[in-house]
């Protein structure tokens, strides 16, 4: 095939107005990722793109100026910050190449998709490569596939060599094409309420509100509540409930998250006590129930409980499994008198971090927690006051991912917001987003510090966009999770 020829007919048969593609992108070396996109591309200016990096999955449409983005738990519409990965997305790049550069040999390639045309470059990278370029310390070496009977673009190859602080890495983009012309549609997908940026500071307790009793509470065996937020705001507020038959809302017009632990850092439970709106109480309680169904995992096969409890009704379901960072489990209890959700979540722990040894010391511990819960929830409050958080000590700088261990198990007894900027600046140059194991609690940590300082998330969202991809898509999904109460929150748990 003459490639002056092939070039001139690639041009014109890749000018389709819809096509596919998969797009990989990974770096090797020092500082190793990977990504991998899948791209739905339909004239004007629409994309659909699902990516996945680092064991996590999220993905974007793009109409005109118009951006949604989903973390697995609905859609919002956000800004368009995703044009710089759209157009890096695009086709065009190749065709540019090939209308611009000369290639340095050109050969013929049999793969079983069909004969190819193979032509290789040497080249400068332009700004339609900007993902490759940070770094590069030399031309890249690009390759493009052209099909002998359809005559179009295939398959791109990009491979680049970088270096950055002291840190040297070969960066690889292979992208390959299918279903030009093929019809594709891209619509606008149905969004999620937008969520109040402005929040009040959260407001503490006092002696006679309605929930004082459980955030007062006393539980015996080494457990106490280590940590306490109350929800901000006034009025009449909801929370969403992922169920499935689709996304309900509940009321709120009071609630706290409260830890539980005995001792830094065995950390027992998680619970969030909420007062519902008397007058949707019962819608309320219905959403919640179905969310407990939602929520519970497909591995679980025993069947859960259901029974009245010391005035409540109860729900719940135990992952006994003590391998890992088990056992863990959910418990939702209603307390209709005051129309009141509690939703307990029991954690997991590293082994080391545990003080009971047996599933049946745990359970003897979940089973005062929940009796002294709604014991205290049916008496007067204790007169003492609620508990405090101790004064912030001096933690070591996040250089390693044990550093970062020790920060996030200490962080519910000693809350320290002002380094989570520092964290953030962090994740990357420590190396804890390289353990696949460790992305998810990363994650989901930070998705409750974010629900708990909402009036903070303006100022971490600038040190998030400053940083690499990897850690971007961790802390994208942590923001995500922290719009509906953090990682422990409903669907956000089940998909953990």
């Amino acid at each position: 095939m003459d490639v002056a020829i092939a070039r001139a007919q690639a041009a014109r048969a890749t000018s389709a107005r819809t096509y596919s593609s998969i797009v990989d992108l990974r770096q090797t070396g020092d500082d190793p990722w990977a990504f991998q996109w899948r791209v739905e591309f339909a004239e004007p200016g629409k994309f659909h793109v699902r990516q996945a990096a680092a064991g996590q999955y999220d993905e974007w449409i793009t109409i005109g100026q118009d951006n949604y983005r989903s973390f697995g738990i609905g859609w919002m519409k956000r800004t368009n910050d995703e044009p710089g990965l759209n157009k890096f997305f695009a086709v065009d790049k190749f065709l540019h190449l090939l209308a611009t550069a000369e290639p340095i040999s050109a050969s013929e390639s049999v793969s079983p998709q069909g004969r190819s045309l193979m032509l290789d470059y040497r080249v400068a990278l332009d700004p339609d490569f900007t993902l490759l370029s940070k770094g590069a310390t030399g031309p890249g070496a690009a390759r493009i596939w052209i099909d002998e009977q359809t005559h179009e673009v295939v398959k791109g190859e990009v491979v680049v060599d970088g270096s950055a602080d002291g840190k040297h890495f070969k960066v690889t983009l292979e992208q390959s094409f299918t279903g030009y012309g093929v019809p594709i549609q891209i619509d606008a997908p149905q969004t999620q309420p937008a969520v109040a940026q402005k929040i009040p500071d959260p407001i503490k307790p006092q002696e006679g509100e309605p929930l004082h009793r459980y955030v007062f509470c006393q539980y015996g065996a080494g457990l106490s509540v280590v940590s306490t937020a109350r929800l901000p705001g006034h009025g009449i507020r909801y929370r969403p409930a992922a169920t499935s038959s689709g996304e309900k809302k509940i009321s709120l017009i009071d609630g706290y998250s409260l830890m539980v632990g005995q001792g830094e850092p065995s950390y027992f439970a998680n619970m969030k006590v909420e007062k519902s709106d008397p007058a949707q109480y019962v819608s309320d309680k219905d959403a919640a129930i179905r969310n407990f169904e939602f929520a519970k995992p497909d591995a679980i096969k025993a069947v859960w409980e259901h029974m009245p409890y010391n005035g409540f009704d109860v729900y719940g379901f135990d992952d006994p499994t003590m391998a890992g960072n088990g056992p863990n489990g959910m418990y939702v209890l209603f307390h209709d008198p005051t129309q009141t959700i509690v939703t307990v979540y029991f954690l997991g722990q590293k082994p080391e971090y545990r003080k009971f040894k047996t599933i049946e010391e745990h359970d003897a511990l979940r089973d005062l927690l929940l009796a002294q819960l709604t014991t205290c929830a049916n008496s007067p409050a204790p007169a003492n006051r609620p508990p405090s958080i101790e004064v912030a000590r001096d933690y070591p700088p996040f250089r390693t991912p044990h550093d970062f261990d020790v920060f996030v198990n200490k962080y519910y007894l000693q809350p320290q917001p002002d380094r989570i900027a520092s964290a953030i600046g962090s994740l990357s140059s420590s190396g804890v987003l390289q353990i696949p194991e460790a992305v998810e609690s990363i994650t989901a940590f930070f998705s409750e510090v974010f629900a708990m300082n909402p009036n903070r998330v303006a100022e971490w969202q600038q040190a998030i966009d400053k940083q690499p991809p990897v850690t971007t898509l961790a802390l994208a999904r942590a923001l995500s999770w922290s719009r509906t109460g953090g990682c422990c929150n409903s669907r956000n748990a089940r998909r953990r």
